[in-house]
């Protein structure tokens, strides 16, 4: 039964709309996914809590703070790529203590154990630092946030969860590093998951419309043939 002018013009229309669609997402999902999630209002990069105090860390792949707002890619614990990155903590504290604790920052490359970057004893008034540093080679690396016991005997007499065993030594908080040592990326199986879909969209609307050039190829084909008989 042949079909109606009007019902192939609706089909098309349908197609094409669903087509573009799909388009849209095959462009979008690769900027957005990259490493394997879209940019948060909420950090999701785990939190590590040790007594009264709790430390997050994101990696971006930029060098230059002004780029931080630019960056739609925020990486937790692997980073597929080498070269220049900033490394932000925010630094959370009972009664903000650690907005005015010198804060140490060092990097190590494992499994040498090997200090690659040292920041000093620093003061970070706002809470969040933001350390460029520069990865050369794909590696694992640990990086480790020094908080001196003095921030701890600070809150002795403020806070009643502080234990002698806190106040006795200083407290590390460590965070594993993987640098260019990922091969495949969630964002790279999105990018091609929705290129395949793509792909079998335009391959089914070839072999769905009735109008497509392989259909009139197959009917141009037969009656070629029935001619030669």
């Amino acid at each position: 039964m042949k079909s109606s002018p009007k019902s192939n013009h609706k089909k098309r229309s349908t197609l094409i709309v669903l087509f573009i669609t799909l388009f849209s997402f095959f462009l979008i999902i690769p900027s957005g996914f990259a490493h394997g999630r879209l940019v948060p209002p909420k950090p999701l990069c785990p939190i590590q809590k040790k007594g009264d105090f709790a430390i997050h860390m994101d990696v971006f792949p930029h060098s230059k703070l002004s780029d931080l707002e630019k960056c739609g890619t925020v990486y937790c614990h692997e980073v597929p790529v080498v070269g220049d990155m900033t490394l932000v903590f925010d630094l959370f504290s009972v009664q903000n203590v650690l907005n005015h604790t010198p804060v140490r920052i060092e990097i190590y490359e494992e499994p040498l154990h090997r200090i690659t970057t040292s920041i000093p004893p620093t003061v970070y008034a706002n809470g969040i630092a933001k350390i460029p540093v520069t990865f050369s080679h794909p590696g694992r690396y640990k990086i480790i946030v020094h908080v001196p016991k003095s921030a701890s005997e600070e809150l002795l007499n403020k806070v009643e969860s502080i234990t002698q065993e806190q106040l006795a030594q200083d407290i590390d908080f460590v965070f594993p590093l993987a640098i260019g040592m990922q091969k495949y990326t969630l964002g790279w199986v999105a990018s091609w998951g929705m290129g395949l879909l793509l792909l079998t969209f335009i391959v089914g609307f070839l072999l769905y419309d009735e109008r497509s050039f392989l259909v009139k190829w197959r009917m141009k084909k037969m009656a070629e043939d029935e001619e030669a008989e």
